[in-house]
């Protein structure tokens, strides 16, 4: 007579869906860098009308939460603000004292690269193309516009990179925080 085997993994379904339940758990949960500057996003983005989802994905895309990094062309910071940018807006648009070296101090940061990106979203009045500003300059994007005036191609594949990397850690946080 045959006898049924047993199954040697009884729990098997169970550890699986368990697993599977703690990944999309910790894929929904704000990381700790996430956590550290949520708080300084809200504030900017109440303060400048950009939604936090966006401030979060350009921190993303730019510095990966960083506080000190400093890329190649010399952007500082989790949002990675030229000198010349940080003190354009500090001096010309927000006017305020000097803050010194505040460009690494994520408060500072955070509000003067929000403060950026509305300014771009009002002066260009596309995502798209402010994105594409942000990273590669006004004066750049003011060129391509007049052979391409929707910026259908971003001529450079190094922007058009950036700006597809930002649009998809937007769609990603737009869904966390909405």
């Amino acid at each position: 007579m045959n006898t049924p085997k047993r199954n040697r993994f009884p729990f098997r379904p169970f550890v699986i869906l368990t697993l599977a339940a703690l990944l999309v758990i910790q894929a929904l949960l704000p990381k700790r860098a996430e956590r550290d500057v949520i708080g300084i996003v809200r504030a900017a983005s109440a303060e400048f009308h950009v939604q936090a989802a966006l401030i979060l994905a350009v921190i993303q895309t730019e510095s990966k939460f960083d506080k000190s990094a400093v890329s190649d062309a010399g952007a500082m910071g989790l949002m990675q603000l030229l000198p010349d940018t940080f003190y354009w807006i500090r001096d010309e648009k927000l006017c305020e004292d000097d803050v010194g070296d505040a460009i690494f101090d994520p408060t500072t940061n955070i509000r003067y690269g929000t403060y950026y990106l509305s300014y771009l979203l009002e002066r260009f009045g596309d995502l798209r193309i402010a994105l594409a500003a942000y990273n590669a300059g006004e004066g750049r994007i003011l060129q391509w516009l007049t052979t391409d005036p929707t910026l259908t191609d971003i001529p450079f594949p190094e922007t058009r990179a950036y700006v597809d990397k930002v649009m998809r850690a937007y769609a990603r946080y737009s869904k966390k925080y909405n």
